[in-house]
Parts: C-alpha cells; sequence; structure tokens
C-alpha cells in the first residue's frame, strides 16, 4: 500500500463522461485558486425592500456611501449602502407615466453635466428582456445622481428617432451616446450628455443591425473617448476624431454573435462575452475563449427562451468572471459558469436561495452585489452582498453554505492492459486550512455505465481531539472509485491543500 496524492484538475468537467479526463467532476458553491478547490464566500443581505426583480444595478460612490439604482420592469428605485454596510430605505425614481411591463430591461450610467454642473444619471428602459433584437423605440430619462426624485424624460432629441431608441445608452465622457435599431448610433453634445439636438451632436448609421450594448474603451487605440458596440451580429469600435465627424467607427467583426444585452463585462482592459454558442473575448483582437469542460453543458442546458436575462458578473480578487443563466425548465437565472482567467479553467455552480437577478460592482463592496429574484416574506426582493464571511446571513438569521466538491475518477487502469482488479483505499491523510467539521464520501462504480453509488461517509475534523482524529479511517474497495469533500456547517471554510491517502491494488475482480 502506498501513500498517493488525492488530486484532480483545477475546474469542473461536466462534457463527456465522467471518466473522460482527470479533473474535479462536480462542485457547489467552489471555486479554484492556485490548483486547488476552496469554498466560495459567504453573502449577507443589505436590503430587504426592492420592489421589483432587478433587471440592471448601477452604483456610484460619494463621501463613503455608495448609491445603487435598480431597475426592474415597472421602474427604477434608488437607495443607499453605508461605509458601515447598512442599507437605506428604497427611493422610488420612476420616471411619471412610465408603463412598464416584466419583459422591461434597463441600461444606466453617468456623467457630469456642464449645463447643471452636477453629475446626472442617464437611463434608458427597452424591451429587451426576451428579445433582444426588439425594435420598439423608448425614451431616454435622466436626474441628480444624488436624489431621491423620479427621473425626467429626456427633451432634447433631436437627432434621435421619434420615441427614442430601442437599444440603450453609455457614456464616452464628455458625450453621451445612444444606440439601437438598424445600427442607429448618436453622440451628445460635448459636455451636455442630455443634449441630443444642438451642434455637436450627430448620429447615423454604424451597421445594419440593432446595437444592444456598448462600453467604454480603455485606451481606444490611441483616441479618447473610444467605446466597443455589440449589434446582434457584429462588433465595432468608435473612436474620437474630432472635426466634423467627431467619431470614426471601424467593424472588428460581423461574425460574432452577443446573447444577452448584460452578458458581457469589462475587467482590466479586457472585454468577455457570451455569444450565442461559445464565450468570446476582445483584447485587441477579437478571439473564442476556449473552453472543454462544460461549453455544452451550458448551452444545452440554457432555457433559449430566457436567454436574455443571462448576466455577467466579476470577482477580481479569485481571476473570476461568473455567467448566470437560468438552466432547464427555470425561467430565472439560477446557475453560473465562471471562467478564471487566472487558473485558465472553467467551473460552475448552483446560484443562492434559488437563483439572482442582477449583479454590479462597488468600489467599497469586494465581492459585488446581487439582488434575488424570489420575493421575500415581505413579498419584496433582497439585495445581497457577496464574499462577506462564510455563511448565509439575513438579519438575525444565520444559515450555513453548502459547499462541495468530486474529485475525478481513479481507477488501476494504466497505460499496459487492465488487469481488471479494483483498488483500496484508506486510510486517509486529510490537508485543509479548514473552519468547521466536514465530511469526505466514497462514490463508487462497477462500471461506467453503472453510475456511482454512495460508500461511507467519514469525518474530516477541524479541531482533531486525539491523535486518531487526525487522519480519516476510511476503508473503501472498488473497480472505479471517486471522492465527494463537503463542508455544511455554519461558519464553515476550507481550503485544500496536499490531501494524501494509502491506496493499492485489490486483487478481487468480482467487485
Amino acid at each position: 500500500m502506498s501513500l498517493q496524492r488525492i488530486i484532480s484538475l483545477p475546474g469542473v468537467k461536466r462534457d463527456g463522461t465522467d471518466l473522460d479526463g482527470n479533473y474535479y467532476s462536480d462542485a457547489t458553491w467552489c471555486r479554484f485558486q492556485r490548483g486547488l478547490p476552496r469554498k466560495i464566500g459567504g453573502y449577507r443581505a443589505a436590503n430587504n425592500s426592492l420592489t421589483g426583480i432587478s433587471r440592471a444595478l448601477f452604483t456610484q460612490s460619494k463621501d463613503g456611501n455608495q448609491y445603487f439604482h435598480s431597475g426592474h420592469g415597472n421602474g427604477v428605485e434608488q437607495f443607499l449602502l453605508t461605509p458601515t454596510g447598512a442599507g437605506s430605505l428604497v427611493a422610488d425614481r420612476t420616471p411619471a407615466g412610465y408603463v412598464g411591463s416584466d419583459t422591461r430591461s434597463w441600461q444606466f450610467d453617468g456623467q457630469y453635466d456642464n449645463t447643471s454642473s452636477k453629475s446626472v444619471l442617464v437611463a434608458h428602459s427597452g424591451n429587451n428582456v426576451l428579445n433582444p433584437s426588439d425594435t420598439t423605440n423608448y425614451p431616454i430619462y435622466s436626474g441628480d445622481m444624488y436624489a431621491s426624485s423620479a427621473l425626467v424624460v429626456n427633451t432634447l432629441n433631436a437627432n434621435l428617432p421619434a420615441g427614442g431608441v430601442s437599444g440603450g445608452i453609455v457614456s464616452l465622457a464628455p458625450y453621451m451616446i445612444a444606440y439601437g435599431s438598424d445600427g442607429f448610433w448618436a453622440n451628445s453634445v460635448s459636455g451636455k450628455p442630455l443634449d441630443f439636438t444642438n451642434t455637436g451632436s450627430q448620429a447615423t448609421q454604424i451597421t445594419h443591425q440593432k446595437i444592444i450594448k456598448g462600453l467604454p474603451l480603455r485606451g481606444g487605440g490611441g483616441y479618447s473617448p473610444a467605446g466597443l458596440f455589440w449589434s446582434i451580429d457584429s462588433v465595432i469600435r468608435s473612436n474620437f476624431t474630432g472635426g466634423s465627424t467627431v467619431f470614426q467607427h471601424d467593424q472588428l467583426t460581423t461574425q460574432s454573435s452577443i446573447i444577452s444585452d448584460r452578458s458581457v463585462i469589462e475587467n482590466d482592459g479586457i472585454y468577455y462575452w457570451c455569444g450565442v454558442d461559445r464565450w468570446l473575448m476582445y483584447n485587441g483582437v477579437i478571439q473564442e475563449i476556449p473552453n472543454n469542460l462544460n461549453l455544452n453543458w451550458f448551452f444545452d442546458g440554457l432555457n433559449r427562451e430566457h436567454a436574455g436575462k443571462v448576466f455577467a458578473t466579476k470577482v477580481p480578487r479569485y481571476g473570476e468572471i461568473w455567467w448566470c443563466y437560468p438552466r432547464g425548465n427555470a425561467t430565472e437565472c439560477s446557475h453560473a459558469v465562471i471562467y478564471n482567467y487566472r487558473e485558465k479553467t472553467w467551473y460552475d455552480t448552483p446560484l443562492p436561495s434559488s437563483g439572482r437577478s442582477a449583479a454590479a460592482q462597488a468600489e467599497n463592496v469586494i465581492g459585488g452585489v446581487m439582488t434575488s429574484w424570489v420575493p421575500n416574506l415581505s413579498s419584496a426582493y433582497d439585495f445581497w452582498q457577496h464574499e462577506t464571511g462564510t455563511d448565509e446571513l439575513n438579519g438575525s438569521v444565520v444559515n450555513a453554505i453548502k459547499s462541495n466538491f468530486t474529485t475525478a475518477t481513479m481507477t488501476m487502469l494504466s497505460s499496459e492492459q487492465p488487469s481488471g482488479e479494483g483498488l483500496s483505499i484508506g486510510p486517509m491523510l486529510p490537508d485543509f486550512v479548514q473552519t468547521g467539521d466536514m465530511t469526505v464520501k466514497a462514490l463508487k462504480w462497477n462500471n461506467p455505465k453503472d453510475g456511482p453509488y454512495e460508500g461511507g461517509t467519514y469525518t474530516i475534523y477541524a479541531n482533531p481531539a486525539n491523535a486518531y482524529q487526525q487522519i480519516t479511517p476510511m476503508k473503501e474497495t472498488a473497480k472505479i472509485l471517486q471522492l465527494q469533500f463537503e463542508s455544511n456547517v455554519q461558519g464553515g471554510d476550507y481550503q485544500m491543500g496536499q490531501t494524501m491517502a494509502y491506496i493499492e491494488k485489490d486483487g478481487n475482480k468480482d467487485l
């Protein structure tokens, strides 16, 4: 019997069979750092009073407070997060006369306005939740960024289509850009983000299909300001040139796709997004993000009817880009696939509390924030601060968060002819940075068609009371074996190290 490391490749492989490859085969609320599994952080409810399912979150800080705006199908609301993490009352900023629906989404941005000498919030609500290619035009709204009064309809719109735009807005300061159907693209007067009428404001068509998303482009290839714009089938770079043209536009590709306006995110000057059948990125050139682990699992499991609800978020501390999506019969985002650009791997997890609906990154919140789509006991919706502690905190209620991971399959198969013998494992020498007791369960297979059945479950003690508890006295025999590690206690946390176990051949060919 020899002492061997219990190790798999970082990431969770969903595509193909369990025996095809050496990646971890399953995980819940687990990430990878330095090639090894660790529990994802906890989350706490910072506000329990949102009145609608958020389709967009926008944040800006002032005097230590974080101002959040949430756009839901029937309006807009604002609330604060103080430096101590306390939430404020929710203020209704829904524009007068706004007629909403569950299929309406929002885009927000902020810019300093030379006319009012204030930072203004600019907002647009389009009919894009179920159909990102919808061509119905809607107004642009605006208001003081830090006020709580209702937003108002923008009126200086001579260079915009009748009724507004169908796509959205983005700030390429000192210009505000509006975009929409048939490649429509317009810039405001410089320094006046609400003026799409007077000299300096222009409109043009930069592609032939609807533009659904725009983001500022850092550096802009030597021209500033600049931006990237995603249409239904293309990606366009817009650069400031000055003079009579103001901006020039270059199509980077006409063979792209984007699954929703919220599925694109920028991180450290690199842009990541989810297409209709693959993931892509832009870092000076457009390229596919390789994914041999869960590409089929994601796109085959995606509820296509509700794909417009897919949204991206990020956790820079751990090098992660998350795409939250509705899986199977779910009509709201229930799961996430995660690309770890630092580890160059992919994994996934179910989302907490049946799912999330929107996310944002905030300057004073390390792990970002998300909103629930399931109503609470007050028939309102919760706003969660993520990567805080290890548990789910909602007022005085503390719930443990289950986190687990399952290793790749282990067999005695080598490059030579298989002997038909099984393997025997035990005892185990666990190596974890650990809070709270964990368990390890044996999953055993008779053959690849059989699927796993459960063997014994053993405790990994966080604080062993004696030498006997320092090891895990498992004893399991199987043709094919996996190990599932789990933490599911209040305060539970772990980082796996170089866990080892004694493993040898078992001569019984009739296992």
